[in-house]
């Protein structure tokens, strides 16, 4: 169910940010994400939180060995904290997909210990 639930979130601000994407291809940028994370309206920060837990979804099932490790217990509103710190902090980057961007925002606040080696 929990799938279901991000993954309509995710096609519902995907059809919604397609529409006013600066990008021009359809996928949401910096720029997006942030006007997004920052919109006091609870329907932004919905939006904006099932966009981000989304993509950790998907990277924790990816299991990028660079990528960020969360610790348990960590809130989606620390992750949405931490990646509009990055965004602030970063205007050159607003253009970029917002998905690579949230992946390296919560990479540079939470790092994964090394993974083992295949045996």
């Amino acid at each position: 169910m929990r799938l279901f639930m991000v993954t309509a979130t995710l096609v519902l601000w995907a059809a919604s940010a397609n529409a006013q994407t600066e990008s021009g291809h359809g996928f949401a940028t910096g720029n997006d994400l942030l006007r997004s994370c920052t919109d006091p309206r609870d329907a932004s920060i919905g939006i904006c939180s099932g966009y981000l837990q989304g993509v950790l979804d998907v990277q924790t099932i990816l299991r990028d060995p660079n990528g960020s490790c969360l610790p348990k217990g960590t809130e989606i509103s620390q992750v949405r904290d931490a990646v509009i710190n990055y965004l602030k902090a970063n205007p050159a980057v607003h253009s970029q997909q917002a998905s690579f961007l949230v992946i390296t925002a919560t990479a540079q606040n939470w790092v994964c210990p090394p993974m083992p080696p295949f045996k």
